[in-house]
């Protein structure tokens, strides 16, 4: 895979999150979790690819993101998943949606009491 990149979307004390590009366009994304002695990734691929291919992008993200990290590293386990983004959300979207629940239920109930 020529053009495989990573661009850091999170960082936290014990985890980080990237997308993952070819190219510049986005494949997927890994989130990595640093225990104690091992590290845990989570590779989520939104395009099909070979068992091969695969196997690179692991490689890249030990070599690249994991060996560079400063932790202690015994072990990289890595889940992956095929799948797409549906969306993104946050306290602010999960707010409008309850007002926007909480006035429907509010129109429902003064419909119901009119009856």
């Amino acid at each position: 895979m020529q053009g495989l990149n990573f661009q850091r979307q999170f960082r936290t004390s014990s985890s980080e999150g990237f997308l993952i590009l070819e190219n510049n366009q986005r494949i997927g994304r890994v989130d990595l979790h640093y225990a104690s002695e091992n590290v845990y990734a989570t590779v989520v691929l939104e395009v099909p690819l070979p068992e091969n291919e695969v196997a690179h992008i692991i490689e890249e993200i030990d070599e690249r993101l994991v060996v560079t990290a400063t932790v202690k590293r015994d072990d990289l386990n890595v889940w992956v998943y095929q799948g797409q983004e549906v969306g993104f959300f946050n306290d602010e979207f999960l707010e409008e949606e309850f007002e926007a629940d909480s006035t429907e239920d509010s129109l429902l109930d003064y419909e119901e009491e009119e009856v």
